[in-house]
């Protein structure tokens, strides 16, 4: 994936800064959870963790390039994972999701 142990890489930056060449007029970021809990896989980092210094660069290539970002946030759920995070999620439902499976 672009975003090895969870880190922002120069590969996610490359990955966005791409689609913006490509004439998208906006690029999303997902999956961004606020928490631990609530993250697809344990590799996810966390929103409230993400290094802001990579997030910025991963910005200002994607506007320079003449589109927007924005994030996909996520709390917990039916897309929280918590079979591979070994993090409890707190939320109405907790069950596995198959379609967030993949």
């Amino acid at each position: 994936g672009v975003m090895p142990r969870g880190q922002v890489s120069d590969a996610l930056v490359d990955f966005h800064t791409e689609v913006a060449h490509g004439g998208a007029a906006m690029t999303t970021v997902a999956y961004c959870a606020i928490s631990p809990g609530g993250r697809v896989h344990r590799g996810g980092e966390p929103l409230q963790l993400l290094r802001s210094v990579a997030i910025e660069d991963d910005g200002v290539a994607v506007h320079d390039a003449g589109a927007l970002v924005c994030a996909q946030i996520g709390h917990a759920g039916l897309v929280a994972n918590t079979l591979s995070n070994r993090t409890p999620s707190l939320a109405p439902t907790t069950r596995v999701s198959a379609p967030a499976m993949g």
